[in-house]
């Protein structure tokens, strides 16, 4: 029998070294995997290693900042490498020694620094900061642009001593520091490193000749390179990339060609940036494998190999990319931290034993931008704490209920059994899953279908079976002869007091989601958070008149926050599919034929086929306080403990388990 995923599993040049497959851990960024020093920390290095183990064949590292004399504030929180080489040497030999015990091979990123992304960083030209826009970015000098260089491949060398197989520079993608020389709108300069695209590129190419000086041209270097930008503007994104003012894919692919003549190894594709963050880090509304037509079109004119990334965690579709010339080698990030053994279960033909990545972002690039946090991932609450947050046996196993078999309860069953626990499940309705089976409804959330049928399997597996159509109280629960309870029963709708709101025009979130009525052309959806936008999207993809009604000013602003990049791409949707976005309207009223809006105390009639509330959940009651005095061990996760999202749910149902 052949072998489906043959190609997958082949091995590739990359210079004079030799990969063992063609899957590579995308570089993430991950605070926790250095210590203040800027050596690796034990979570980092337990981070990389736990990949390596999991059978990728390359593993980037996040994002390293080797200058510190020109941008004095270190985007990591730590210092650079070069203050304290022989630190970092230390423990970069000792990731390598590991790394090498199953034949993982580790490009170290090395960066140029993040220009206007961050307050009080040096950019090509004035530029307004990301994050803040009013404040414009100090303008870099020559001898500040060849001492970062210096820097950088000064740290190149470290890495090659250090035991490292190369390095990826950072980065001509997503509008850091070398992507904003690059890139015309975001470089005025008139002096030798501006104007024509070989003078903006000409950082690029001092690098890599540096590199390959001190290092010797054995010694790989590869580009990550952003083929086309999306960028409408600053702060703004391009939907179909049509209002092109940061990166053709014409102007991507010339600097493709460019920069296999500088001498670079290897190319790491993708698309998009910080402006246009949607398309870099793209949620479940892009589809798989979307960066493929770039990566085809950049194959075509250089020799060196190139290697993709976005949304490639689909095994099959990844096989055929290779068979067809498309690429030669796939970057998977986010779904990496969800699973770090992907590549070994497509190995061994065991897929369905993959965590999925549910693209929401909510835990990896979401957090870091919505709370400042490193990265993490929603269904993997031990990505980048695989050292500090790891699971131990149970000191003292207990017989533990769980009541309820949705996402927390099923990840809490899941670990508390794997713990050493024995664990006894009781769900309420007649399917597991709780709200995934509402948000699995959507088309783009197919990944939460699959997570939902993964736990399931893995209950099984696990030998837990849960009990159905099982109603629990006080009694039943001290008939059961246990030593802790732990309720998560979820939540349910709130039920606002709306004058009309048992009109016949009117459906909840959740019977609209299950498909118990009919649903008009016309529709309001009465409630702008993520819930009510996604329902909203999806009508509006089906070809119905949606308007949103939210009571605050801005959408996304109810309950746990929405990614930046999420946010951003529904309000581009809406645009793009004519959805009537009214912010700052409250819902009074529901007539036979429409709504009755107040706005700026003026009352305002709106028709609609349909009106669909999704105004927020509230956790279920439970018998907890039944239980007091009992000697019964009480807790609450979930949406049972607060009302959340699948990353708050899984967190703190692992949180309970591991420590119980």
């Amino acid at each position: 029998m052949t072998y489906q995923f043959k190609e997958l599993f082949s091995p590739l040049r990359i210079g004079a070294i030799t990969v063992k497959n063609r899957f590579s851990a995308a570089p993430m960024g991950g605070f926790v995997s250095y210590a203040s020093k800027g050596e690796f920390s034990q979570d980092g290095i337990e981070y990389y290693v736990e990949r390596a183990k999991g059978g990728f064949g390359l593993i980037f590292t996040g994002a390293l900042f080797p200058d510190y004399t020109v941008d004095v504030d270190p985007p990591l929180g730590c210092e650079s490498m070069l203050k304290n080489p022989e630190l970092f040497k230390r423990s970069a030999l000792f990731l390598n020694e590991r790394l090498r015990a199953y034949d993982a091979k580790m490009f170290v990123q090395l960066s140029l620094g993040v220009g206007r992304i961050a307050p009080n960083s040096y950019a090509p030209s004035e530029l307004p900061v990301f994050w803040a826009p009013r404040r414009k970015s100090p303008v870099i000098s020559i001898d500040q642009i060849k001492s970062k260089i210096e820097s950088l491949v000064n740290a190149a060398r470290l890495m090659q001593i250090s035991g490292f197989a190369g390095v990826e520079i950072h980065a001509l993608h997503w509008g850091y520091l070398l992507d904003q020389f690059a890139m015309a709108i975001t470089n005025q300069r008139t002096d030798e490193y501006g104007g024509s695209l070989e003078n903006r590129l000409r950082p690029a190419k001092e690098i890599v000749e540096g590199i390959k000086q001190v290092c010797g041209t054995g010694f790989p270097v590869s580009m990550r390179l952003g083929v086309k930008g999306f960028m409408k503007g600053f702060n703004s994104a391009s939907l179909l990339g049509d209002e092109e003012r940061g990166r053709t894919s014409a102007e991507g692919i010339e600097i493709a060609k460019m920069i296999e003549t500088f001498g670079y190894d290897l190319l790491s594709v993708d698309i998009g940036n910080y402006d246009a963050m949607y398309h870099g880090c793209a949620p479940s509304y892009i589809p798989k494998g979307y960066t493929l037509m770039y990566s085809e079109a950049v194959k075509q004119v250089v020799s060196i190999p190139v290697i993709v990334a976005g949304r490639m965690d689909d095994p099959y579709l990844c096989e055929q990319a290779i068979r067809s010339g498309k690429t030669d080698g796939v970057a998977i990030a986010r779904a990496s931290l969800a699973d770090p053994y992907y590549p070994r279960k497509v190995q061994s033909n065991e897929m369905e034993k993959i965590k999925p990545c549910i693209a929401c972002n909510q835990g990896c690039m979401g957090r870091m931008f919505s709370t400042g946090a490193s990265a993490g991932c929603a269904v993997n609450p031990m990505a980048f704490r695989e050292f500090t947050y790891n699971l131990t046996p149970a000191l003292t196993p207990k017989n533990i209920a769980v009541i309820g078999a949705g996402i927390a309860g099923m990840e809490f069953a899941r670990t508390a059994t794997i713990r050493g626990h024995k664990v006894s499940i009781f769900e309420k309705t007649k399917a597991a899953g709780g709200h995934l089976n509402a948000v699995a409804a959507h088309p783009f959330k197919s990944e939460v279908a699959a997570l939902n049928k993964w736990y399931q399997r893995e209950l099984k597996e696990l030998n837990l079976p849960i009990q159905y159509e099982t109603s629990v109280d006080m009694e039943f629960i001290k008939s059961l002869e246990i030593d802790a309870v732990v309720f998560a029963t979820g939540s349910e709708l709130i039920a606002p007091e709306i004058k009309g709101i048992n009109s016949p025009i009117t459906v909840s979130c959740l019977d609209a989601l299950y498909n118990k009525q009919e649903i008009g052309d016309n529709i309001i959806i009465a409630g702008g958070g993520l819930v009510g936008c996604e329902m909203a999207l999806d009508y509006a993809q089906k070809g119905k008149q949606v308007t949103i009604i939210e009571m605050q000013s801005k959408l996304h602003h109810s309950g746990e926050p929405t990614p930046k990049m999420n946010a951003q791409m529904l309000d581009d949707l809406f645009a793009f599919y004519e959805v009537n976005v009214k912010t700052g309207h409250k819902l009074i009223e529901i007539t036979a034929d429409g709504v009755i809006v107040s706005h700026e105390e003026q009352d305002i009639y709106i028709a609609a086929d349909t009106v669909i509330i999704a105004l927020g959940f509230r956790s279920r009651p439970t018998c907890e306080a039944e239980l007091y005095g009992t000697g019964i061990d009480i807790y609450k996760i979930g949406d049972a403990n607060r009302v959340g999202n699948i990353m708050q749910a899984i967190g703190e149902a692992y949180e309970i388990a591991r420590g119980i």
